[in-house]
């Protein structure tokens, strides 16, 4: 499915779309995420550029606000968060939030009924029943999603804390380098697709699609030029789709692979696609 708004669009991404066709496909066909253009996207280099964004984009929601995080600490930054959720949940604005269970424990005793106080509605995804297994089970929700009137998505590495934002303490701070981004436009309707399905799957309110949560495409298709598709895999997913896809695009490369991660657990069919990729003259660059 591709979302254009006009011709000149459609065929500056040709090239692009020709040589990615095979994992435009997989994508379709394996999670149904469709092919989106005429996408602002807006690359967030750490928590300092991140926060102030999604704290203003959550100032600003007028209908509501849908954040899903692995991990959210009870610090300076997940307070702002809060107050800023709150705020808009006394103002009338629905709020929902899912946090995990398991990276998200901290916040179980205290933020969250404060949240749940303020009228911000909370769910734990797959709550952990026995704790000496919970860091064993591959069943904890990893995704770092905030929605805004399903108009504006973010989604990314950085989850929730201040130790992802790097100040000026001194050399003695550990400095934390991580990538977020924000989306405007039709890319954003699978990240309010993916955080829907969270939420039905994890309470008995469930969420019907309505013009709020997906507003009509004519409305979203003017932001800007960029081609969006989202991958996405989870403990309810019947393929590893992420990593399909990181398969994928390492064999399509023709000159270089660069690589930026704190977790460099690789698979053997990782590696094999790397070294695969290297011995056929691509850069390969961590």
């Amino acid at each position: 499915m591709i979302f254009t708004r006009n011709q000149s669009a459609f065929e500056e991404g040709g090239k692009l779309l020709q040589d990615n066709k095979e994992l435009t496909v997989m994508l379709l066909k394996d999670t149904r995420s469709p092919l989106t253009m005429n996408n602002r996207v807006t690359l967030l280099k750490n928590g300092e550029n991140k926060f102030p964004e999604v704290l203003k984009a959550i100032k600003e929601a007028k209908h509501h606000v849908h954040i899903e995080y692995y991990i959210y600490e009870d610090d300076d930054i997940g307070k702002a968060v809060e107050n800023a959720l709150a705020e808009k949940a006394k103002e009338g604005v629905s709020v929902r939030f899912i946090y995990d269970d398991f990276g998200s424990r901290s916040i179980r005793r205290h933020l969250v009924p404060r949240l749940k106080a303020a009228g911000v509605k909370t769910t734990p995804f797959y709550r952990v029943r026995f704790w000496a297994f919970a860091n064993r089970l591959n069943y904890r929700n990893h995704r770092k999603i905030v929605v805004i009137d399903g108009t504006i998505g973010f989604v990314g590495g950085i989850n929730v804390s201040s130790r992802y934002v790097n100040n000026d303490a001194g050399e003695k701070q550990l400095y934390w380098r991580d990538t977020h981004l924000r989306i405007e436009g039709p890319g954003v309707q699978y990240l309010q697709y993916l955080f829907v399905n969270d939420w039905n799957f994890c309470t008995d309110d469930i969420l019907l699609p309505d013009e709020y949560f997906f507003p009509k495409l004519n409305a979203l298709s003017a932001k800007g030029n960029k081609i969006v598709q989202i991958a996405a895999s989870g403990p309810d997913s019947d393929t590893p789709t992420i990593l399909f896809s990181l398969l994928m695009v390492i064999y399509q490369a023709r000159n270089e692979v660069l690589i930026t991660t704190p977790y460099f657990i690789p698979t053997e069919s990782i590696l094999e696609a790397l070294l695969a990729a290297a011995l056929g003259g691509v850069s390969i660059n961590f």
